[in-house]
């Protein structure tokens, strides 16, 4: 602070530059700490402030300019003076961000901020953008455009015109959270459609941009920003901020990323002592993040493999199905809970053993968090999941220390208020989606099996069932009903499908036998 006297400098000048370099030198976050403190906190926010306001300035001048009778009602906004305001007026036309969106490294300086009492998480939110009402009006519009695609997949209308079918089939679900792009019809850029001029040049310039940190959302880059560094306290109040006004981050896929990283940093110490990786089998990856900075608040990971799916439970509901988009975690979590129930039973951690059964009377309350987990979260995640036989496999030796009724009542929580199309509104519409592609699939296959093609049509119908084989085999057993002459090659198929898809095969006979329709013979069964 003597050299800002000696020299006559701005503070507020200085303070901007040591954040700046703060922002480049993460790792060295202690040495900047201790010299941030030589500054007022309340100008350090201000600061972080117009930072913040910086990236989001052309989006509020272009939504202004392209829709000025949204202002036309409102009173000015008071200013010291009409010479000042027409210079910043000028500065806003002529300034513009170099990129479309606050880079990452701004995200987790003012974590690091505020998890380090230099500001409050209160005094920084009003400077955020775009405001939740808009991020839940995308949202809402992004599910609603899902619901109909979902609704259309399959069907073909042969009485539209051939000049209206390119531009249903193409319609696509808006990523952009800003909200000129929701409102005005306009693209990610802020640029109208119709003044683009080439737009073979204009894609081209568009896919040499790196894609923006969060959809451009500064709300939930500030939460992912608390994950990455491990802290759940102050990333709960963000998180209950944007759920009071019906926000979802995890369909950020930044915000998702950071939510596996932190579930993967708690179940650290768990995991290890079961995993293999102790025998240097292959190289283990790092994951370059910041999580190598030890700051205060930093979310204490698990170390008890007996409370681990009641400790791990609300995490994994917040993440919710779209742990299916994350192999690696998923892995971890199905090798978690197997070692837990077979702590519970008493036996040693073997892969191989399938003689393990568990006592459901004498550990009750004990597997009800197991039992969430399957059915709430694993199940649902499979099928929003790459076509993954490892996964299904990892899925089955949980599943597998369950008895049958178990078994069929974590299905029946899966399939949920319908299958495809019919469990809109009942259950996740991604889950619904790709049961109705996997639908789709099946019928295509079914179509053209014979005995020259089984192995083919079984690999096929393989694939399908590794995410979703309830739908597929309720579809299977349906026109087995109907055309007799599919059973061998139904069975020779089968000899493709996991454990797991074995298993909800069974599940499907059960639920088919169970329906009292007229191709099914009463009274007497065949086995």
């Amino acid at each position: 602070m003597s050299l800002v006297g000696t020299f006559d400098l701005d503070p507020n000048r200085v303070l901007d530059v040591v954040l700046d370099i703060f922002e480049k030198n993460l790792w060295n976050y202690e040495s900047f700490l201790k010299l941030l403190k030589q500054f007022r906190k309340n100008n350090i926010v201000h600061i972080m402030g117009f930072k913040f306001a910086y990236y989001h300035k052309a989006v509020v001048d272009a939504s202004t300019a392209a829709n000025p009778q949204s202002t036309a009602g409102t009173s000015p906004t008071p200013t010291p003076s009409s010479t000042t305001t027409a210079a910043s007026a000028s500065a806003a036309s002529v300034e513009k961000p170099a990129q479309r969106s606050a880079p990452e490294s701004l995200y987790r300086v003012a974590a690091i901020l505020i998890v380090c009492d230099f500001m409050t998480l209160q005094d920084l939110l009003p400077y955020l953008q775009p405001v939740p009402a808009d991020t839940k009006a995308l949202q809402e519009e992004q599910e609603k455009l899902l619901v109909e695609q979902i609704k259309d997949f399959g069907m073909i209308s042969l009485n539209a015109p051939a000049a209206d079918k390119p531009a249903s089939s193409s319609a696509t679900i808006p990523t952009s959270t800003s909200s000129q792009a929701l409102n005005q019809g306009r693209d990610y850029s802020g640029k109208a459609s119709a003044v683009v001029a080439d737009p073979v040049s204009y894609y081209e310039a568009a896919a040499k941009e790196e894609p923006e940190y969060t959809d451009g959302n500064q709300l939930i880059g500030l939460a992912a920003a608390f994950l990455s560094l491990n802290c759940w306290d102050h990333c709960q109040q963000m998180l209950q901020y944007l759920e009071a006004h019906a926000v979802n981050i995890m369909k950020v896929q930044d915000a998702k990323v950071a939510m596996i990283g932190f579930i993967s940093y708690i179940i650290n110490d768990v995991y290890v002592p079961i995993s293999h990786l102790h025998a240097n089998l292959a190289k283990v990856s790092r994951i370059k993040e910041v999580q190598n900075i030890q700051i205060q608040h930093q979310f204490p990971k698990f170390s008890s493999l007996e409370t681990l799916p009641t400790d791990m439970l609300p995490f994994l509901r917040q993440i919710g199905i779209e742990l299916g988009t994350s192999p690696r975690l998923f892995t971890k979590i199905c090798r978690l809970l197997r070692a837990h129930l077979l702590h519970l039973h008493g036996s040693r951690m073997d892969v191989g053993d399938k003689s393990v059964t568990i006592d459901i009377a004498a550990h009750k309350q004990a597997l009800e968090p197991v039992k969430a987990i399957l059915g709430d979260i694993l199940l649902p995640g499979l099928s929003i999941s790459d076509s993954n036989a490892f996964l299904a496999e990892q899925l089955w030796q949980v599943i597998s220390l369950f008895p049958f009724q178990v078994r069929f009542e974590l299905y029946t929580t899966w399939v949920g208020g319908g299958l495809g199309k019919e469990g809109v509104g009942t259950k996740s519409s991604r889950v619904c989606m790709v049961e109705a592609k996997c639908l789709q699939t099946a019928k295509g296959s079914l179509k053209r099996v014979s005995m020259e093609n089984t192995r083919i049509m079984g690999r096929q119908l393989g694939r399908e069932t590794n995410v979703c084989p309830i739908i597929v085999y309720t579809y299977v057993l349906t026109q087995i009903e109907s055309y007799d002459n599919l059973i061998p090659f139904i069975a020779e198929s089968l000899k493709y499908g996991t454990f797991l898809a074995k298993d909800c095969m069974a599940y499907c006979m059960l639920i088919q036998l169970h329906k009292d329709g007229e191709k099914l013979k009463k009274g007497t069964y065949t086995p």
